[in-house]
């Protein structure tokens, strides 16, 4: 063999041999969504007031956990509190980074308010903390104060919780109900997860039916589709090997890469087409030389609107641009190198009898370009005036991060939410911060 004949498989080796290595970084992706206030800058005046907060009174973050029956003279309520901070608190029996710095139980409080120097009654000491641990009916809650590592993983805090409510609660572990922003984040990533795993693959498989459907040749359709999906996994593996995780943003990546891929294959396949009916000699060069300019094109113009994105002050969106140009800009490289390579390898010169045939949707193609030249005033002026109808909605554009908006009222985030709020209290906690000049004379009491 020449080294002209061999050239060609060298893209698709390389594709093989790397394959593996973006497969072990999809499985190892993982997902993390952050306390909204970690995505602004640390410069902007409400990150440095929760910065100065966190360092007086230490992290937030919390986890507020409550169960049918659990009430100030439920005595599995200390027995749940001991346990878990046991094995999962400072000095834990597993030998591993603890998930929490303390709990906060009622009964324990309710003591201390009825304890020196306050000496309040058992009545004034529950009605103090109703709306806030106890709630109107006598439910109360275990407030779960979390470590930097419980903030950064928390579904691993959700195992712990409901692992020990299991061994506490006598089988009645499933009936617990959490809240607060551990559980808020474990929600996202688990969701997200799940949108990641539901909808990519059927979407998938949907572009490449629609593709069968308009170029007929299972040999082309199957090239365009796994030099696509290998993009797309890409997409997830650069990520992984970047040290950082899939937000609730970067969730839709995989998806961009993929139709923008093989949006690009399918440019190729197309080029190919007319060098075949050409009757070149080297069709998957000649539809190399004829497309590489359009698809360069459309990948950098894309690439760049991403990467406009990275001017964000927000995180995510930040890393969702940085990531998503970067993909797009890898999978230009990865179509341009591997579909014409393929198409000579696998389908060569015996692809004439099919290529050659003139696509299913190419008279219905034919008529409606036929009509937008002939109206081509009409069309022009309709699309602008919508343009401009569409321009003055974006002055009532609004944003908002609401967690009613992004889960249905059947979710088990919202359920939870429901029931807490239900039989203790509201859960957004507002911190305020009072200081004084004259304190120094004066006991925490006072």
């Amino acid at each position: 063999m020449t080294r002209r004949s061999i050239l060609p498989y060298v893209p698709l080796v390389l594709l093989v041999l790397l394959t593996p290595l973006v497969i072990r970084g999809v499985v190892s992706a993982r997902t993390a969504t952050a306390n909204a206030i970690h995505w602004l800058p640390t410069e902007w005046p409400e990150r440095a007031a929760y910065d100065t907060f966190v360092e007086c009174f230490g992290i937030d973050d919390f986890l507020l956990v409550s169960w049918p029956g659990c009430t100030i003279d439920d005595s599995r309520v200390p027995c749940f509190a001991d346990d878990l901070l046991l094995h999962h608190g400072p000095g834990n029996t597993d030998g591993r980074e603890p998930l929490l710095s303390g709990i906060t139980t009622a009964p324990a409080a309710v003591e201390r308010l009825t304890d020196a120097p306050l000496r309040l009654s058992r009545t004034e000491a529950v009605a103090s903390m109703q709306g806030f641990l106890i709630g109107s009916d006598g439910t109360c809650g275990v407030i779960v104060h979390l470590t930097p590592e419980g903030r950064h993983n928390p579904s691993r805090l959700i195992e712990a919780v409901r692992a020990t409510a299991a061994r506490i609660l006598d089988g009645e572990g499933d009936r617990m109900y959490l809240g607060g922003t551990a559980f808020e984040a474990h929600a996202i990533d688990t969701a997200s997860l799940r949108s990641l795993r539901l909808f990519v693959i059927p979407s998938s498989v949907v572009v490449a039916i629609i593709a069968w459907w308009c170029l007929r040749d299972i040999r082309v359709i199957a090239i365009a589709v796994v030099v696509a999906g290998f993009c797309q996994a890409a997409s997830v593996a650069v990520v992984t090997f970047c040290g950082d995780a899939l937000s609730a943003v970067m969730i839709v990546m995989p998806s961009l890469v993929y139709v923008v891929a093989l949006s690009a294959a399918i440019h190729l396949v197309n080029y190919y087409r007319d060098a075949v009916q050409d009757a070149s000699p080297t069709p998957a060069l000649a539809a190399l030389q004829s497309g590489w300019l359009p698809c360069v094109a459309a990948s950098v113009t894309t690439a760049i609107g991403l990467a406009s994105l990275t001017v964000s002050a927000i995180l995510p969106v930040r890393l969702f641009g940085f990531y998503s140009a970067i993909s797009v800009m890898l999978s230009m490289v990865v179509v341009l190198a591997c579909v014409p390579a393929a198409l000579h390898v696998f389908v060569g010169r015996t692809g004439q009898p099919v290529l050659t045939k003139q696509p299913p949707l190419s008279t219905w193609i034919d008529r409606t370009g036929g009509v937008v030249t002939r109206h081509a005033g009409w069309i022009s002026g309709f699309v602008l005036i919508v343009f401009i109808m569409s321009a003055y909605g974006l002055v009532h554009l609004k944003t908002a991060v609401n967690l009613q908006r992004m889960f249905g009222g059947d979710s088990d985030l919202m359920r939870n939410y429901g029931w807490l709020e239900e039989h203790i209290g509201p859960l957004i906690p507002i911190e305020v911060v009072m200081t004084s000049a004259d304190v120094e004379d004066r006991s925490l009491i006072d």
